[in-house]
């Protein structure tokens, strides 16, 4: 990945300004820097937490640095005046605390942000501004300093007018508003977005362990439903935020949204790819690559719609059994998770269950289980390229076939499973069955959590999820392949990722079914996002979701989210050659092996 450098200065000029600080008492300052009363023994509630101990020693497990996390290790002392001081003891790139809120050093405003000290079994966040003086020295005066607590900090929409990573934030999210605005949700001290300077609008008083939820109009008049039935707390003219209970999901999933639960930490919004395979990619057109795409066929593509979509009964646990409706949590949605796992393994794949769970506002927990399937990489088994579709559907009631969304890109994996399982690869091709998608993307979520921290090589994840109605009903018809955003330095990963699918399209004859279009959209309510958010390279492949203007002027399905999302009314010329497009981009990252 081409990575920006976002500050001027030099890394060892940067660890000299930044850790050789010293700052001022005041009144208001927390006990952190009260060196009359420290205990013998502190323990961290977390280990994101920042520690003094005994020794003096203050540790800060999680600071970016030119958008590159450092682990950091300072001794305080008193100089002549009495003033307490911070000088370097150690540093080191630390990609561990993947899930810790990171403190912060903004170059541009010469601000210090430390989200968490622990003294006295009291959770503090403080703000230290750089103050300039005439000796020479770098100084860092406390500007800010509260308990974290309830209403110490806010979930608030922050602009984006450079990259997101200049920031300097803990953002949660990104989003593009309905006049197509790129913009930020971060969760912080007020006092840090006033002292950085940057445009912001407070959502929301945050009180830890408040669990919102976003959801995007993709039915016209839907957020003005939503208004009707609970409490708005944001409305961008695209997208909603509300708090999150279970059955709301549903309700709004059953108006036209889609959901999508926001982080509880904060986005990786680094690198950490061991091998970045995908900068500067070039992949020849292979042999064997073009025979694997010959081998995935429309039938096939069909029968696994038809079979997951309740059109044709299938044997699971030994019964006969149709399944009609795949919602989380239900009898169905277990017959077809059954159903997967079995199909996986007569393709003498390794495939197994992943539980997952998750617990909204009022306590009720949702949980279910993604399928997991595998082909182990022959000679970089490390590296791994993952193929994830979403299992459950809507409507929440009666009958949700999910013929489109998503039984169709449930059928792709299958297909090209099917057709990948008689080869050997150089690298692990990885195929994520997720559940919970339509609730609020938990099982992707969760999968995305456990491997990132794993410490897993993910390479590229490819996502489909509704990828057979064709709204032009043409050929050849556009299709979109959706990335983040261009504001976001990662975007440029996930642009060589949609050029070796577009390459792949080219290269194997699959021109004259599908005009692939890159858009850059940054749309995150579907399960790539969930790999995004912990910094891996990851598209979205999907039908023309723009088809007759920008959504939701109107709905480019009209069978979406309803009980008419069936096999009859999709492409299945049009979905195939996404199939093979999408199993030739795997198989061509992944590299045949002999």
């Amino acid at each position: 990945m081409s990575k920006k450098k976002i500050m001027n200065y030099s890394i060892p000029l940067l660890l000299l300004i930044l850790f050789a600080i010293s700052f001022t008492v005041v009144t208001q300052a927390p006990a952190v820097i009260d060196r009359q009363n420290q205990p013998t023994n502190r323990t961290a509630t977390t280990p994101c937490s920042a520690t003094l101990s005994s020794d003096q020693k203050l540790q800060i497990p999680y600071v970016l640095v030119n958008g590159q996390p450092y682990s950091v290790s300072f001794g305080l002392s008193a100089d002549a005046g009495g003033q307490i001081q911070i000088a370097l003891l150690s540093w080191t790139h630390n990609l561990t605390p993947y899930s810790c809120p990171p403190g912060s050093f903004d170059s541009k405003n010469m601000v210090l942000y430390v989200p968490d000290i622990v003294y006295n079994a009291v959770s503090y966040w403080a703000i230290f501004k750089y103050q300039p003086t005439s000796d020479g020295q770098i100084w860092f005066k406390l500007s800010a300093a509260s308990p974290n607590g309830p209403g110490s900090q806010v979930l608030a929409r922050v602009e984006v007018p450079g990259y997101l990573q200049d920031l300097n934030l803990p953002v949660y999210a990104d989003l593009e508003d309905g006049a197509g605005t790129y913009y930020a949700l971060v969760v912080a001290p007020q006092a840090l977005l006033q002292v950085t300077g940057v445009p912001f609008k407070v959502i929301d008083q945050f009180t830890p362990g408040t669990n919102y939820m976003l959801g995007q109009e993709d039915t016209p008049g839907a957020r003005q439903q939503a208004a009707k039935i609970t409490k708005v707390l944001y409305d961008d003219g695209r997208n909603i935020i509300v708090r999150y209970n279970s059955g709301l999901a549903d309700t709004l999933g059953d108006l036209g949204f889609e959901m999508d639960r926001l982080n509880q930490t904060p986005m990786i919004l680094f690198s950490n790819e061991t091998e970045d395979v995908l900068k500067d990619a070039r992949y020849d057109k292979n042999p064997t690559v073009d025979q694997l795409i010959g081998k995935i066929t429309e039938t096939d593509v069909k029968t696994f719609i038809s079979n997951l979509s309740g059109e044709t009964a299938v044997t699971v646990n030994g019964a006969v059994t149709t399944i009609d409706g795949r919602q989380t949590e239900s009898t169905n949605l277990k017959l077809a998770t059954q159903y997967v796992l079995d199909q996986l393994k007569a393709m003498n794949l390794t495939a197994s269950f992943d539980d997952w769970s998750a617990t909204d506002d009022n306590g009720a927990v949702l949980k279910d289980r993604n399928v997991i399937g595998e082909i182990t990489g022959k000679t970089k088994p490390g590296e791994i390229i993952i193929l994830v579709a979403h299992l459950d559907s809507l409507p929440s009631k009666g009958r949700a076939p999910g013929a489109d969304d998503d039984a169709s890109g449930c059928a792709a994996l299958l297909a090209g499973a099917k057709a990948m399982s008689s080869y050997s690869f150089q690298r692990t091709i990885r195929f994520v069955f997720s559940t919970g998608e339509e609730d609020g993307i938990f099982g992707s979520k969760d999968y995305a959590n456990k491997v990132k921290a794993a410490n897993q090589n993910i390479v590229a994840v490819i996502n489909l999820d509704m990828i057979s109605y064709n709204f032009a009903k043409t050929a050849p018809s556009k299709q979109n392949v959706k990335t983040r955003n261009s504001k976001n330095t990662l975007y440029n990963s996930d642009l060589n990722l949609a050029q070796v699918y577009l390459n792949v399209v080219k290269d194997y004859g699959l021109t004259g079914t599908i005009t692939p279009v890159h858009v850059p959209d940054n749309d995150r309510f579907s399960d790539q996002s969930s790999f995004w958010d912990k910094g891996y390279a990851a598209i979205w492949i999907i039908e023309d979701d723009s088809a007759g203007g920008p959504p939701p002027q109107q709905p480019w399905n009209p069978y979406y989210h309803s009980t008419d999302d069936k096999l009859a009314n999709m492409d299945m010329t049009y979905c195939t050659a996404m199939v093979k497009a999408t199993a030739g981009t795997a198989a061509t990252l992944a590299v045949p092996s002999p």
